[in-house]
């Protein structure tokens, strides 16, 4: 029953997901590691960590730790410049929060429906953005 309801409650995560986040990054490109991150969040809340797991089992997540963990020591030691690892930071947690979401959309039951809304969600932005040129 526990298991029904988190799955249910991942699907709708997804679903809300992807109408909010097109207008976000038309609107405010900024602003669009905050749905990203949040939806990971979910998703590992929902799953578990299960899909944590599959993420590290990957090759390419591995290949991409490699080199992030090479740039922080280069960071570190070479060029001694806490902002370059402050954002260094920040670009580690989107390109891990990505990873876990292309691995919860291809579990997803309505990976259909997600790119039907998303779809529905980018072209609403972009309509949105060509009137407003006007």
């Amino acid at each position: 029953m526990l298991r029904t309801i988190k799955k249910k409650y991942l699907n709708n995560t997804f679903l809300i997901i992807s109408l909010v986040f097109c207008p976000i990054v038309v609107l405010a490109p900024l602003g669009s590691w905050v749905p990203i991150v949040l939806s990971a969040t979910a998703a590992i809340f929902f799953s578990k960590g299960l899909l944590f797991k599959d993420v590290i089992k990957d090759s390419l997540f591995k290949n991409l730790t490699f080199i992030l963990f090479w740039i922080t020591i280069s960071i570190i030691f070479i060029l001694k410049n806490i902002y370059l690892l402050e954002k260094a930071f920040y670009l580690y947690v989107l390109l891990i929060s990505g990873f876990i979401l292309c691995k919860a959309v291809v579990k997803t039951s309505s990976f259909n429906k997600i790119i039907f809304l998303f779809s529905i969600s980018f072209i609403g932005s972009a309509l949105f953005l060509i009137i407003d040129l006007k």
